[in-house]
């Protein structure tokens, strides 16, 4: 009995000695490439193939970096980590496959996922670009995201997070609420988004659809600065639906061009200034129930605002 525990003893040594080398190829920053295999261990000189495997091997905070131009297939997020691209061509996922996501993250509460450089191509049958449902803090940078049948990016959070949105181009996206999609749901989160040099032109919908109607109590601030918003035929530059009072929406120094309505709310608290609104066809501005927009007239200009007719009226705040 005695020699067979120690037997046994050896064979469990062995288990674990043998996958200790697996468990070692974690590691901070990993690669995928064209000629990557997934059964490499995703280093520069053995990288994978897909984006999928090489979060597998990469540490919680550490860094997919690519390559080559080409598509890494569709992956899910659960912790925290970037994806980047610092300038090898169109790099990303193309056509994630009909109602499939490109990049669906469940993270922690306190995960940051930054997503750089990357170009997703829903090719008309993916459902979402980037959708997101938990996590900390999500930012995307220089990013291009069009061709989904439903949002480019949607921003769903349970618990309080924050979004960034920065030089990135969201088109072409055909579902029913807008190329980009914000909408939590929860009882007292903070949910803040700072969208910054974006173009957001040819979705189905809205451009920008920002939703609190299925918060309780709580706070939805969302920033919109040095953007061009255009050309949403069937919809808002910027939608903030009823049962939002919890959203306050601010607009800076953004074109709000050719769309069918350029700004439109239901409810909610908005402001607006150094700001275009000009050759939409409904209305420029259409503002209506408990829905409150505010001209800023301060350092940065006033608003031009070439549209007629438009709905409700502006409230004009002096700079104190």
């Amino acid at each position: 009995m005695q020699r067979i525990g120690v037997c046994a003893a050896i064979a469990i040594a062995n288990v674990l000695l043998c996958a200790a080398p697996a468990n070692a190829q974690s590691q901070n920053r990993t690669f995928v490439g064209l000629n990557g295999n997934d059964s490499n261990n995703c280093g520069r000189t053995s990288p994978c193939r897909s984006f999928a495997a090489a979060i597998l091997l990469t540490n919680p905070g550490g860094e997919i970096a690519t390559l080559d131009p080409v598509g890494y297939g569709a992956v899910t997020i659960t912790k925290a980590i970037s994806i980047i691209n610092d300038g090898g061509g169109e790099v990303g996922i193309n056509d994630p496959g009909a109602g499939q996501n490109a990049i669906t993250i469940n993270a922690g509460p306190s995960d940051v996922v930054t997503l750089k450089g990357l170009t997703l191509n829903g090719v008309n049958s993916g459902n979402d670009g980037i959708k997101f449902t938990s996590g900390g803090t999500l930012n995307v940078q220089n990013c291009a995201i069009r061709g989904f049948t439903d949002a480019g990016i949607k921003f769903l959070p349970t618990a309080s997070s924050t979004l960034t949105i920065l030089d990135t181009i969201v088109s072409n996206n055909s579902g029913s609420l807008g190329g980009i999609v914000l909408d939590p749901s929860g009882t007292g989160l903070t949910v803040n988004a700072y969208l910054g040099e974006d173009q957001v032109f040819g979705n189905g919908a809205n451009g920008i659809y920002v939703t609190g109607a299925n918060m309780s109590g709580g706070s939805l601030r969302v920033r919109i600065a040095d953007s061009d918003i255009n050309g949403q035929k069937s919809g808002a530059g910027v939608q903030i639906p009823a049962s939002s009072s919890t959203a306050t929406v601010s607009i800076v120094s953004t074109a709000l061009t050719n769309n069918q309505f350029g700004f439109r709310a239901v409810s909610g608290t908005s402001y607006i200034s150094g700001s275009t609104i000009s050759g939409n066809s409904t209305n420029g501005f259409s503002v209506s129930g408990s829905g409150v927009l505010n001209s800023f007239q301060n350092s940065l200009g006033t608003n031009y605002i070439t549209d007629t007719p438009n709905v409700g009226s502006l409230s004009p705040i002096v700079q104190q």
